[in-house]
């Protein structure tokens, strides 16, 4: 699958992490755990010691943050992430290593996907 789609190409993307503040036992090793973009809002906060709680969202009826502190997955202190769930769009939602896709969903968004193009007769 490529970008716009419910395939891996279009959900699972490559991240890193880098710097001296990572403990020399993860350097250069390899993570396969779940985390969301929204969970470098929690990890951040936590590392800075700031309460990622948002009183104005809050007074306004807005549901929590939904951001995880990943930095003991980050720092080798625990082996498993603490997201489990992540809704990507209205037609998908994937729970540890399952995918839920209700029957009837567009799963390929990218215009230029499919049959016609790129494919092994496509001029470069």
């Amino acid at each position: 699958g490529g970008k716009y789609d419910a395939f891996e190409g279009g959900v699972r993307v490559n991240a890193f992490a880098s710097g001296g503040f990572l403990p020399e036992k993860v350097r250069g090793t390899k993570l396969d755990e779940m985390i969301h973009v929204a969970d470098w809002y929690g990890t951040f906060c936590k590392m800075a010691g700031v309460d990622p709680f948002d009183q104005w969202a809050a007074d306004s009826g807005l549901p929590p943050v939904d951001s995880e502190d990943v930095w003991p997955l980050l720092s080798g202190q625990v082996a498993t992430s603490p997201r489990e769930t992540i809704l990507v769009n209205k037609d998908l939602l994937i729970h540890k290593t399952w995918k839920y896709i209700p029957g009837g969903s567009h799963l390929a968004g990218n215009a230029r996907g499919g049959p016609a193009y790129p494919n092994a007769t496509t001029e470069a």
